[in-house]
């Protein structure tokens, strides 16, 4: 794999300062972005925690999920480690207004370079 972080980084697969080129503003805008997204999905599952202990179901181990599960997989807690989906998948599926800002990289799949 390429890249200069360590595996399970979020930054797995990317050079250091791949960013860099970016003029402040865009990076801003880029960082407010994902921020909206990282606050959107905590609350989506701060939602669906909630909801799973009021059902009173077995789900994957939080602890598992959190720290063990591949960041570029998105696995469905409902399984008990299922793999549902990428990460990628989850965040089109999820936050479709990307493309109305511009973003064209709709593949199902881990890019190639970040393999």
């Amino acid at each position: 794999m390429g890249g200069d972080f360590i595996q399970g980084s979020m930054a797995e697969g990317f050079k250091m300062r791949e960013f860099s080129g970016l003029t402040e503003e865009q990076q801003e805008n880029v960082l407010v972005l994902l921020s909206r997204i990282s606050e959107k999905s905590f609350r989506r599952g701060f939602q669906h925690g909630h909801f799973m202990r009021d059902q009173e179901r077995e789900t994957v181990n939080p602890v598992v999920l959190r720290y063990d599960a591949p960041i570029d997989d998105s696995p469905d807690p409902d399984s008990k480690s299922h793999v549902s989906m990428t990460a990628l998948e989850r965040l089109w599926l999820e936050n479709a207004v990307l493309t109305d800002l511009g973003f064209t990289a709709r593949s199902p799949v881990k890019p190639e370079r970040l393999k």
